[in-house]
């Protein structure tokens, strides 16, 4: 089995798993199943575990909340998962499947979907940039923030749910008077099966502007291995930085085609947490 069929059964895994969810626990007039809330923590227990699987033994995977190491009061709301370094730094408080981690230790935080609405794109992506805020100079790389859907409520066209999509992502960035800073700005976007919107690698060290230029891909049934890929490959590439590794094959991804998507306009690469 080559790597993409690997990941191409990893996709459809994930997407076949909730279909037989609702069939042995359907609703009888919607397209769900009879408890929605039960539904949605299924989802995030198949992503938990492929990621648990597909993962060093050193990175831990769990839901919970990141609080700051130099300020406690500074937290997170509740993350649906959260990828974070156990051996270097084991986690404040275990509770369940649940735990309470500092800033430090957080290589990604995801929010989950099964099916994502236009208001949650653009409220889970200001949860997880305050999750890249917390994470400001720390000493550590940025952490990978990704949302993650099954599925998303879309207009008529792929186009039309794409270029949505895309302005639903401007508007998490609204102008404000202190600027935004790129540990602030989420890394992916990703809907299986429908498409990617990605932050490209910054390149120059020293830009004379500062921008974060997103770009997607879709829309290709023959690439569904990408999405699941692309998940691990963004944890691996933040792991390499912290083991100051350049390459591993958590981060071997395939080429595909990118085109250019919006760009946000920054203040600074990184700074402390401003509440």
């Amino acid at each position: 089995m080559t790597l993409k069929s690997l990941y191409n059964y990893e996709c459809d895994k994930l997407l076949n798993g909730v279909d037989l969810f609702r069939a042995l626990l359907p609703h009888g007039e919607h397209d769900s199943s009879i408890h929605s809330g039960e539904e949605g923590r299924f989802v995030e227990n198949l992503v938990t575990e492929f990621l648990r699987n597909s993962l060093p033994d050193g990175l831990k995977v769990a839901t919970g909340f990141i609080v700051c190491s130099m300020n406690t009061d500074i937290r997170s709301g509740q993350l649906d998962i959260i990828v974070y370094d156990d051996q270097k730094y084991s986690a404040i408080m275990k509770y369940g499947d649940a735990v309470v981690v500092h800033d430090k230790s957080v290589i990604a935080a995801i929010s989950i979907k099964k099916k994502l609405s236009r208001q949650e794109f653009t409220s889970e992506i200001e949860s997880l940039s305050k999750v890249g805020a917390m994470c400001g100079k720390n000493r550590q790389p940025k952490p990978y923030l990704a949302l993650f859907a099954l599925d998303i409520r879309g207009l008529s066209s792929f186009e039309d749910t794409v270029n949505d999509a895309i302005l639903r992502l401007r508007e998490a960035y609204p102008d404000r008077r202190q600027g935004w800073s790129e540990n602030e700005m989420i890394n992916d976007v990703i809907v299986l099966n429908k498409f990617i919107l990605k932050k490209q690698d910054t390149k120059e060290e020293k830009p004379k502007v500062f921008k974060a230029k997103y770009i997607m891909c879709g829309g290709n049934n023959e690439h569904r291995n990408i999405y699941v890929q692309h998940l691990v490959h963004g944890i691996g590439k933040v792991l390499n930085e912290r083991n100051h590794c350049s390459d591993s094959v958590l981060t071997k991804f395939p080429s595909i085609d990118f085109r250019k998507a919006t760009e946000i306009e920054l203040c600074t690469r990184d700074r402390p947490y401003r509440p």
